[in-house]
């Protein structure tokens, strides 16, 4: 909100297939995923990659299979579980707040760069 910038989230197939009618070519989408298994998301996956070409996967999974429908892959590291101490969805917005963060101040200090 600070931003201006417009955020949603979703975290199951149900809620995804309802972003894609607003995600357009000029959104930035950023995935989170533990697994990276793209199993009964395929088809939501390949119409994403369609209606934008900014997409963003933030993983712990080393050959993550999403990373084949994402033009940006960030392989976070793996933290033993018993050092998981938040909320998934509580991780997934904090990461969310600092990926926004950096894709704005690099929008604003970037015009016109080829990243």
């Amino acid at each position: 909100i600070d931003l201006g910038i417009t955020v949603m989230s979703g975290t199951n197939l149900l809620d995804f297939q309802h972003l894609l009618y607003v995600i357009d070519e000029n959104s930035t989408v950023i995935m989170f995923s533990t697994t990276g298994e793209v199993d009964d998301q395929k088809n939501f996956l390949c119409q994403l990659s369609q209606q934008t070409q900014n997409i963003w996967l933030l993983t712990t999974a080393q050959n993550a299979k999403m990373s084949a429908y994402a033009d940006h892959t960030i392989l976070l590291p793996s933290p033993a579980v018993t050092n998981v101490f938040a909320g998934s969805q509580s991780v997934m917005l904090a990461f969310a707040d600092i990926l926004t963060a950096l894709l704005c101040e690099c929008r604003n200090s970037c015009e016109g760069k080829v990243l």
